[in-house]
């Protein structure tokens, strides 16, 4: 997901591009953990993203055990899609990604409804860094700010994220395939066993087809 300056026009076939005064962010959350944030030093292209990757997937071995096989799930954003990054995944966690160019699943385009960091985390993570205003260029404070409110996210809130999760899942169905409103009262009962089990132990990594979390001074 991104946060772009207002005068700033936003092409999602385009890599995502830092503004002069704000920081691109990345996490990726499940129902029990949630890993970042991770910010990118100048613009985003492959390279870049692949090397953050990297690093992530250091921290994720680092939190499981060798017979867990989380599920990888990212967007088809510009640098999602590169061959290099297909292969390195399909090396990290062979047939158990969802993206472009995975022989497991595809991610379908622009759909911030049914992802936990859209619906969810990039809005409580905003109101916290915003409370209040932040120097001109000050990109140290931004930053810090936005590693402090990543702390005051706890389990309970990512359970009930992926509860939400399943729940409009099933609304898709229902409506085949329209978009999903922001809120929904979640019926976690009701869902099949099989959802439960798969989407918990999903990482999900949300750029919503305008590519990833860019937060601006303001």
């Amino acid at each position: 997901m991104r946060y772009a300056n207002k005068s700033e026009t936003i092409n999602p076939e385009e890599d995502v591009k830092a503004s002069h005064d704000g920081v691109i962010v990345w996490t990726a959350l499940n129902a029990y953990d949630i890993l970042g944030p991770y910010f990118f030093i100048g613009d985003i292209v492959s390279d870049s993203y692949q090397m953050m990757l990297r690093e992530f997937f250091y921290d994720v071995r680092k939190r499981i055990s060798i017979h867990e096989n989380p599920i990888f799930m990212h967007d088809d954003a510009p640098a999602h899609r590169k061959l290099n990054i297909q292969d390195f995944l399909e090396h990290e966690v062979p047939h158990h990604w969802i993206g472009t160019g995975s022989n497991y699943a595809t991610w379908p385009h622009h759909s911030p409804d049914i992802s936990p960091l859209n619906y969810f985390l990039w809005g409580f993570i905003k109101s916290h860094v915003y409370k209040t205003p932040i120097e001109q260029d000050d990109r140290n404070e931004l930053k810090h700010r936005i590693t402090v409110a990543f702390k005051k996210v706890h389990t309970k809130m990512l359970k009930e994220a992926v509860e939400d999760y399943k729940v409009r899942l099933e609304k898709l169905l229902e409506t085949k395939g329209a978009l999903v409103g922001a809120s929904i009262n979640a019926h976690y009962n009701q869902l099949p066993s099989t959802s439960i089990n798969r989407s918990n132990n999903c990482f999900l990594d949300w750029i919503d087809g305008q590519d990833d979390d860019e937060i601006s001074l303001s």
